[in-house]
C-alpha cells in the first residue's frame, strides 16, 4: 500500500499500543509465530538508514528489524479483533503503525520517530544487536 492509502489517519503517542517494556527483537529465523509466547504479537520495523543510525544498536542493511510485542490482550480489547501482525514503516518524516487483525482487516496511526527510536533502544535485544 502506498502512502496515499494512510494519508487520512490520525496521530497517536507508540505507547499507547506498545511500550520498551512490553518489547523485544528476534533474529529472522525466530519471526516466525511459533517463536512468540501466547501474549505476543509478531512485529516487523522497517527504517531508514538514516533513523536505523539514531540506535545504539546496529540494523542490518536493509533495515528490517523483526521483533514481538506483548499486547495481544490490550489490542483484542481495543478493538474487538484478533490481532495478526504489527507494521512499523519509516516515511522519513514520522512513522505509520499498522496493526492487521486476523479477519483482514487494519487499523493505522502516524508515530513519532523519536518513539520508536526510543523503544527499540529501551526493549530487550537479541544478544548480537
Amino acid at each position: 500500500m502506498g502512502k496515499e492509502h494512510y494519508s487520512n489517519v490520525s496521530e497517536c503517542a507508540l505507547s499507547e499500543f506498545i511500550t520498551a517494556d512490553h518489547f523485544r527483537t528476534v533474529m529472522f529465523d525466530q519471526r516466525k509465530a511459533d517463536a512468540k509466547s501466547l501474549t505476543e504479537v509478531p512485529a516487523q520495523l522497517n527504517l531508514t538508514q538514516k533513523s536505523a543510525k539514531l540506535l545504539r544498536f546496529s540494523v542490518a542493511d536493509d533495515g528490517i528489524l523483526y521483533g514481538f510485542a506483548r499486547v495481544k490482550r490490550e489490542l483484542k480489547e481495543k478493538f474487538g479483533k484478533e490481532p495478526k501482525k504489527i507494521y512499523i514503516n519509516d516515511w522519513e518524516t514520522d512513522f505509520l503503525l499498522v496493526i492487521e487483525f486476523k479477519d483482514g482487516s487494519e487499523q493505522a496511526y502516524h508515530v513519532s520517530g523519536g518513539d520508536v527510536v526510543a523503544m527499540l533502544n529501551d526493549c530487550l535485544r537479541i544478544a548480537k544487536e
